[in-house]
């Protein structure tokens, strides 16, 4: 009934969400945007056609997960096809993680952490900051002869070197 709480029946054709379907067989009658049951066994929001396992509202999507095994497609390695030969979720096995990984492909290829801008050069070894928009490419930001991995402050050629000051406090270790 469509009573709101009220125990007065004010709606009496069947539909209180007036989605076109009936109680029995709505998903939720007081929301029209959920789907019929017919359409959507598990009521997740999902038609039954999109989703990998409609009596199991927590299951995945088939645009996300093509072979429907519960790994979204992004995080394995089988890009869906359900041959799976690597199912650490680190397809070149560079240590990285699919989804932080620039390409996960390629285990040249850097982390995102590091790499910001996924160009395969360290964002501390580049004058771009991970920007894409290196105007320097030699690794040596103030051109002090330096790489910036090893310059304690790579925008001043006067600052000291990881090598001779570790804590890069400006006082030689």
């Amino acid at each position: 009934e469509c009573d709101g709480g009220t125990g007065v029946d004010t709606d009496t054709d069947g539909d209180c969400d007036d989605d076109g379907v009936l109680a029995a067989d709505d998903c939720d009658d007081t929301d029209a945007a959920l789907l019929a049951i017919a359409g959507d066994a598990d009521c997740d929001g999902v038609l039954s056609a999109d989703d990998c396992d409609d009596n199991d509202s927590s299951s995945t999507i088939i645009a996300e997960d093509m072979d429907c095994d519960g790994a979204l497609d992004a995080d394995e390695c089988d890009g869906g096809t359900g041959v799976d030969t690597d199912t650490d979720g680190d397809c070149d096995d560079d240590g990285v993680l699919a989804a932080d990984d620039c390409d996960d492909n390629d285990a040249a290829l850097l982390a995102i952490a590091t790499d910001a801008d996924c160009d395969g050069a360290l964002d501390a070894d580049e004058c771009d900051g991970g920007t894409g928009v290196d105007t320097d490419t030699d690794g040596d930001c103030d051109d002090d002869g330096v790489l910036a991995a090893d310059d304690c402050d790579d925008t001043d050629p006067n600052s000291t070197v990881v090598a001779t000051d570790a804590d890069c406090d400006g006082v030689i270790d």
